[in-house]
């Protein structure tokens, strides 16, 4: 037996911004398996349950960003605490104090993370800051966990949610590792309800199955697709898109598209596989979002947990603010309770693209959204739409096409870039070119295909093949997944790419 090196011990109990932990990574499949061994000694006790979940949880923090733990720690007491004053506060004007207390608190923090690398070399360029002066780090999942503190403290003073009083509970509520570093965003009563120790009827071993099956999808998509077609094709374009023909920019942008979704979508499937097999169902997020007919309806497949959250918590008092404030029917013409909605669309739809980051191609991105969304709306085109396929047929076609041109402005760097690539699209295209891109890309163009070819499968198709992954016997389980791995390793080109919305 070799000695143990003390070297090696202490590496696991050290942070290396260079190699953080994450679901594709080996160590996690060990981090995986200790937990698994560890759950079922404590499952049927709440409070062991939880400190187990919790500490591994941290631990998994700490491991994927530093000392961020200690923001983290730190900013959820003080929403607990908040949260405790807000649900026991005798008037609504001491519940309404302590709710927006808790709302700047959270923004501050947000914002001071996440938009000094804005502003720090904006306002250096303008002389007001010293060149000594650095934006602060970005700390892993800080949207993501904010909006959901947010939502927490929303729910208490609306009184659909009692105040939490476990300081362990919360603070695994909002570290709970398989959706800390990009979702889904929870509600309290989605989580808080699956805390109580599993009753005798779960189906253990159907749970088991389907989140195998959920892992399986996730890292096919995440490390065999996202990532080959972003290497070694949509990358090199949006780089520098003045070096490809506008054929070979378009192709970029659908592949962008594919990548993109491939990339979170396959987080998330990750995510709810991992939290099934610790006995938690987490919200979906996705549902084949490409579907959709309208820019409204992209909106409730895509990152649906981000969208619901901007609709509960924002449109809504957004629009019942304006209407109180507005006393008049019409204003210059238009009805008031067209020009609310409207109105209230873009404002959430810009918070949206700031939500992504302080960038001109972000904001850019989430106008065009607000604003296409606004117009369905007003001139009820999902009703209109939904009255014969032809429509719907056509109005899949035009929505993808706005929704790709979006994230043109989303991936690129600068809008200059992004009108590079428009320009090339437009002005340079040289459709003859197609057979040399094919043959000189034959695995990047076979990937996008696939991936297109697999998001646009009817939904019981997809239902039944995850039933069937998660009735297969353990060792059918078992090779699929050595299986997926292997093929993960056949495609890596390099090391296996952070997911996309880790950044955000």
């Amino acid at each position: 037996m070799p000695p143990l090196d003390p070297a090696r011990i202490a590496s696991l109990f050290a942070f290396d911004p260079a190699s953080p932990l994450g679901f594709v990574t080996g160590f996690f499949l060990v981090f995986l398996l200790v937990l698994l061994l560890l759950l079922p000694a404590v499952e049927r006790r709440r409070t062991g349950r939880v400190l187990l979940l919790l500490g591994f949880s941290l631990y998994f923090y700490y491991k994927t960003g530093g000392l961020f733990l200690g923001l983290l720690v730190l900013s959820t007491a003080v929403d607990f605490g908040l949260g405790l004053a807000v649900g026991a506060a005798k008037s609504s004007a001491w519940r309404r104090i302590w709710f927006w207390a808790g709302v700047a608190a959270n923004l501050a923090v947000l914002i001071g993370f996440k938009y000094t690398r804005a502003w720090v070399p904006l306002f250096q360029s303008w002389g007001w800051l010293g060149p000594s002066l650095r934006s602060l780090a970005l700390p892993v999942g800080i949207s993501f966990y904010t909006f959901q503190k947010i939502g927490y403290l929303a729910d208490v003073r609306a009184g659909r949610f009692p105040a939490v009083r476990r300081f362990g509970e919360f603070l695994l509520f909002v570290s709970f590792f398989p959706r800390i570093a990009a979702g889904p965003i929870l509600r309290a009563r989605e989580f808080f309800s699956q805390l109580a120790p599993p009753g005798p009827e779960r189906q253990e071993r159907a749970e088991a199955g389907a989140g195998l099956a959920l892992i399986m999808s996730g890292l096919f998509k995440k490390a065999v697709i996202a990532d080959f077609i972003g290497i070694n094709f949509v990358d090199r374009v949006f780089a520098a898109p003045g070096l490809y023909s506008g054929l070979e920019n378009l192709v970029a942008v659908y592949g962008y598209a594919i990548q993109i979704y491939c990339d979170f979508s396959g987080y998330t499937d990750m995510a709810l596989g991992i939290a099934r097999l610790l006995g938690f169902r987490l919200p979906p997020n996705f549902q084949a979002p490409y579907k959709s007919a309208t820019v409204s309806e992209f909106w409730n497949r895509w990152h649906m947990t981000l969208s619901f959250w901007l609709r509960d918590y924002l449109f809504w008092p957004i629009a019942f603010r304006l209407s109180s404030l507005i006393k008049r029917d019409r204003i210059a013409g238009l009805r008031t309770d067209k020009i609310v909605p409207a109105a209230a669309t873009l404002l959430v739809f810009l918070v949206c693209g700031l939500w992504h980051g302080a960038a001109w191609g972000f904001i850019i991105w989430g106008l065009m959204h607000g604003l296409a969304v606004a117009v369905e709306r007003t001139l009820r085109l999902p009703q209109k739409i939904r009255r014969t396929r032809s429509r719907r047929a056509a109005a899949r076609f035009l929505v993808f096409h706005y929704i790709c041109l979006a994230w043109i402005f989303f991936r690129a760097d600068t809008p200059g870039r992004a009108l590079a690539v428009l320009g090339r699209i437009f002005g340079r295209f040289k459709a003859g070119l197609l057979p040399q891109i094919l043959a000189g890309y034959p695995v990047v163009m076979a990937l996008i295909a696939l991936g297109y070819l697999l998001h646009l499968l009817p939904e019981k198709a997809k239902e039944e093949a995850r039933r069937l992954a998660a009735r297969l016997p353990w060792p059918a389980q078992s090779a699929a997944l050595a299986a997926a791995v292997w093929l993960v390793f056949q495609f890596r080109t390099a090391a296996i790419q952070p997911f996309i919305y880790f950044k955000f």
